[in-house]
């Protein structure tokens, strides 16, 4: 099994070449996902999982592809899990695997590197990085109150269209980036590190909700 490497900033890249190829442009979100994988050729149903944790599920066939959602999920929970397929199927349809499932948690027979993918790959897809940090900037420059933080992750939910818990790991994955913007980085000038990158550059800084729940403001060191 040939696993394609994939840095964070690569990562981003791949993504940003399959948003050109889909013709996304920043108006058009928020996207629907389901409608983007059926318009390249994948089938996309839902069933009743009665597998404890798991979300979606792919299943390829040559150049075919054919994902399953839970139906119990909600329509934001379902786009993100089928993002989440996609991704595999962009990235990783040739690696010798015919299948593919998703799980709350990562299960020891799955690879971690290939979900890593797909949770980040879908999240930029989904929730670019470009868009989400001005727009939480913006929500979390008047935090006065705990309810605050959590009426900021709604609105960014419903914009988006993924779970509020999508905007929660979002926020927290790019805690590096977000603190780069709000200390008045460019955001086309910011540094792309993923969390083993920073633990090696010694980069250890706060998510916006530990900032928020400190009542801190942005743009402070």
């Amino acid at each position: 099994m040939q696993i394609p490497r994939y840095t964070k900033p690569l990562l981003y890249n791949e993504i940003e070449s399959f948003r050109r190829y889909i013709d996304v442009k920043p108006q058009d979100y928020p996207i629907d996902t389901r409608k983007i994988a059926e318009a390249g050729g994948l089938t996309v149903d839902t069933c009743d999982f009665i597998t404890k944790g798991l979300r979606g599920a792919l299943v390829v066939d040559g150049a075919k592809g054919h994902i399953i959602l839970d139906s119990k999920e909600n329509d934001q929970e379902q786009n993100f899990f089928c993002g989440h397929e996609s991704i595999h199927f962009v990235l990783h349809r040739n690696i010798g695997l015919n299948s593919f499932q998703c799980f709350d948690n990562a299960r020891p027979n799955q690879n971690s590197i290939i979900e890593w993918q797909a949770n980040e790959g879908a999240a930029e897809l989904i929730v670019p990085y470009k868009q989400l940090i001005p727009d939480l900037l913006d929500l979390f420059n008047p935090i006065t109150a705990y309810g605050d933080i959590f009426e900021a992750f709604f609105k960014l939910s419903e914009k988006y269209q993924v779970s509020e818990m999508v905007i929660r790991n979002r926020t927290e994955s790019l805690k590096y980036e977000i603190y780069q913007v709000a200390s008045g980085v460019p955001i086309d000038s910011i540094s792309i590190m993923s969390k083993k990158q920073q633990e090696r550059a010694g980069i250890n800084v706060p998510s916006c909700y530990d900032v928020g729940l400190q009542k801190c403001f942005w743009g402070m060191a």
